[in-house]
């Protein structure tokens, strides 16, 4: 199975100051285009761990996207650690450093000579400009192994990624034709879905994924060869979804609400008794404060949370949603501050529904 490995370098990540989300986001990314995500490892600011971590991943993967360590710093050893792994010297690349240069005249910053660092690339490496910062990546060829050199901070880091490093990725062939399932789901515990899932996919050779993420849990199939997922498969588990449903994608029951009121126009006369507020602030966005802050459109009426209110922690506690005097009733988790949370993408998921289906 070929193979993209991801090393994240820095001490801040290793000490816990820093979460590595880059590599959270680019294997996600991967897994999505039908591109194996293999192993993720961090290391410190040091060129011999890095080294090491290189020889390391080069054993059992086609490509290793680097991250972070390209500053003009002491501790910014990423280049100098990928020079000694591929047995090539670092070259100065003067077009780097007048992009450098000019991007400190535009803040009015003097570039200090130890900036130089970061116009230094292995030798026959394939600079990318990087239009967010002072770092420019590369890509490197040792062999058949593809290293990714990208800078750390996300605004740079995840935009090279996507237009430069995933198409090149793609053209050499490391993804199989897939196609993701998902299914975003609320009020049902991930232990009981999965049963149930499994139950359902086994005899048809599907592996299932699941992802508990307050208030929600997600179930994920990723179809190969072939890429469509049984019809019948499918039918049953549509069957079994079909009470807790929000969305076949990530957005969240708060997210579908936002941009059905925008699409549609819709306008809301809110009246929160149970979060006193909270739920109308976090529909509030610069396209909806003209559809949620006047007293005019559907009514609805928000109540419930006593127990939140009241301090319990954990168990249960019950909301009630009224629209146009059509009432719903729901029992959701308690989980301290989590719970009101958890109280919009329950109250969302049952206004849309009121009015996409019921209304």
């Amino acid at each position: 199975m070929r193979k993209v490995a991801i090393l994240a370098t820095g001490d801040e990540i290793i000490n816990g100051d820093l979460l590595n989300t880059n590599g959270q986001n680019i294997a996600k990314q991967l897994f999505e285009q039908g591109i194996t995500p293999g192993q993720q490892m961090t290391a410190t600011d040091n060129r011999q761990e890095i080294h090491d971590a290189l020889i390391t991943l080069a054993k059992n993967h086609q490509a290793i996207i680097t991250i972070g360590g390209l500053g003009p710093t002491s501790d910014d050893l990423t280049r100098f650690a990928i020079s000694d792994f591929c047995q090539q010297e670092l070259v100065f690349n003067d077009k780097s450093w007048q992009r450098i240069v000019e991007l400190g005249k535009k803040f009015n910053i003097k570039m200090h000579e130890s900036n130089k660092q970061q116009a230094y690339f292995p030798m026959g490496a394939e600079i990318i400009t990087n239009p967010h910062g002072s770092a420019d990546a590369c890509i490197i060829k040792h062999g058949d192994l593809s290293i990714i050199m990208l800078p750390g901070p996300p605004r740079e880091c995840l935009p090279i990624f996507d237009q430069f490093v995933l198409p090149y990725l793609l053209k050499l062939n490391l993804a199989e034709p897939s196609q993701l399932y998902r299914w975003h789901l609320l009020g049902v515990s991930e232990a009981q879905i999965a049963a149930e899932v499994t139950e359902i996919v086994s005899p048809f050779g599907y592996n299932p994924g699941f992802r508990a993420h307050f208030p929600y849990t997600e179930v994920k199939l990723l179809c190969k060869n072939p890429t469509e997922l049984n019809e019948n498969c499918q039918q049953q588990l549509e069957t079994l979804f079909k009470p807790y449903i929000v969305s076949r994608s990530e957005q969240s029951g708060k997210e579908l609400l936002i941009n059905y009121l925008i699409n549609q126009q819709v306008s809301l006369n809110i009246n929160d008794q149970a979060s006193l507020g909270y739920f109308q602030s976090q529909l509030l966005t610069k396209e909806t404060h003209q559809l949620i802050t006047k007293a005019q459109g559907i009514d609805i009426k928000l109540a419930g949370l006593n127990e939140f209110w009241c301090d319990e922690q954990f168990g249960r506690t019950n909301i009630t949603v009224t629209i146009e005097n059509q009432e719903y009733q729901q029992s959701i988790p308690l989980r301290d501050q989590a719970t009101l949370n958890a109280f919009v993408e329950y109250s969302s998921w049952l206004i849309l529904k009121h009015l996409i289906i019921d209304g």
